[in-house]
């Protein structure tokens, strides 16, 4: 029989975890003449399987008229690889014709099938190899590598020639845009002049200048200060982040996360800024901070209690009539550490604290006016100015304001006290306040 077909390989076949077996259609004389490869996707690297071990071969019965059979692999082949197989036919030539012996067509046909099977594996070979057009001068073509101890730890190249040589690796430029889809491993410095898109995995060993645009996903480290502007809004940059300068606007997607593993000096943010859902919320619209709400309602709104180094008290007149040398009543709006709404200021902690008051008072209406004054009371040194206001009796109301520096020891108390000449002197509700905070 003839040899019809150049084919000499089948697949690749992907595997499935299920598939066993697979076919073949060309010529072999013998089971040892199939040559099974199997690829690892992931890595791209091939590895020979061996007969028996990794499978077995299953001849057609006539190779002249069905040649071929099947590869039944001792285990199932799955998705992550690929499965291709060839021939691998020595190139010997086994038939011997003997003088006065017998002359067989059988023999013949199949010393001359073997002879072809061995062209087309050659074939097969110099197609998958660099070649040198056939218009090339054949006079000065010389295709030969350098030896061994030329071409250690360097790279194939072309000198002026056009002819084979070994260059150091150096680092690289890139002057034009430059697509890669698949992997991009970069160990030593490169320069990159306009735009680099890579639809796969980018792994950075070295150094990669880039002065034009870096599009799609960079997943790691980015080490090292970035001169333009980074878009996240079709790509992501997650891994530590920046570790040194960031001199132009960093644009991130919908959820972002930043964390720096430096010293972030300087963070300016256009529009609302929420952090962690409601620990601390920045409406830019109304020019307000809420912490522990998303709602403030004031330039600072504070949703629960909160503590300062400087210990704070703050109340406002009640109102109504008050007698002679009396406390005067108040409402604290805020104190932290006397539960009781008393108006008199507990210290807690000894130290050097400042107060103020503001207080309006009138007389009845048929009164032809009084005198009066407010003054602070403490069982504590008061230094500072303590009272000031008169009775005035063209408006018969008095407005009397004070403050005080009072160094406080744990326990002492500090209030506002009110003398009149009537009985039946008025504090006007809400207008006035007592506020103190600590200075040291």
């Amino acid at each position: 029989m003839t040899i019809s077909s150049t084919v000499r390989i089948a697949g690749p076949f992907t595997g499935n975890g299920v598939t066993t077996t697979f076919p073949f259609t060309y010529k072999v004389f013998d089971a040892a003449d199939v040559q099974v490869i199997r690829l690892t996707i992931s890595t791209g690297i091939e590895t020979t399987l061996t007969i028996v071990t990794d499978y077995t071969i299953t001849l057609n019965s006539d190779q002249d008229s069905n040649p071929g059979g099947n590869i039944v692999l001792v285990t199932a082949l799955l998705a992550l690889y690929t499965l291709t197989a060839t021939s691998n036919i020595a190139n010997l030539q086994p038939t011997d014709l003997t003088n006065q012996g017998g002359f067989y067509p059988e023999v013949i046909t199949d010393a001359l099938d073997r002879a072809t099977i061995q062209i087309q594996q050659m074939s097969d070979n110099l197609t998958r190899s660099i070649k040198a057009p056939i218009s090339d001068d054949l006079t000065t073509l010389d295709m030969t590598i350098p030896v061994v101890a030329d071409r250690i730890n360097k790279i194939l190249a072309f000198d002026g020639t056009g002819m084979p040589t070994a260059v150091a690796q150096s680092p690289s430029s890139i002057t034009g845009n430059t697509t890669i889809v698949g992997t991009l491993g970069v160990t030593g410095a490169t320069t990159l002049q306009t735009t680099l898109g890579v639809t796969g995995n980018t792994t950075v060993g070295g150094t990669l200048g880039v002065t034009g645009q870096i599009s799609g996903n960079v997943t790691g480290n980015v080490t090292g200060n970035v001169t333009g502007n980074t878009s996240g809004s079709s790509g992501s940059c997650t891994g530590n982040s920046l570790t040194a300068t960031t001199a132009g606007t960093v644009t991130t997607a919908a959820q972002p996360t930043i964390t720096s593993v430096g010293t972030l000096t300087s963070l300016a943010v256009t529009g609302n800024l929420t952090i962690d859902s409601t620990t601390m919320f920045v409406d830019s619209s109304a020019n307000r901070v809420g912490i522990a709400t998303t709602s403030p309602s004031y330039t600072l709104d504070v949703n629960g209690s909160f503590s300062s180094n400087n210990v704070l008290f703050f109340c406002i007149p009640v109102g109504g009539e008050t007698a002679v040398s009396t406390q005067l009543a108040m409402t604290e709006t805020y104190d932290p550490y006397n539960v009781v709404s008393s108006g008199i200021f507990t210290a807690v902690t000894a130290g050097v604290y400042f107060f103020s008051y503001s207080v309006s008072m009138d007389t009845p209406s048929t009164g032809t006016g009084y005198t009066g004054s407010c003054a602070f009371s403490s069982n504590a040194t008061i230094t500072g100015l303590s009272t000031v206001g008169a009775g005035a009796s063209t408006f018969n109301r008095g407005n009397f304001k004070a403050s005080i520096i009072v160094s406080l020891a744990v326990g002492n108390t500090v209030f506002v006290q009110t003398y009149t000449t009537m009985t039946n002197s008025r504090v006007l509700a809400g207008y006035g306040s007592f506020i103190g905070y600590m200075l040291q």
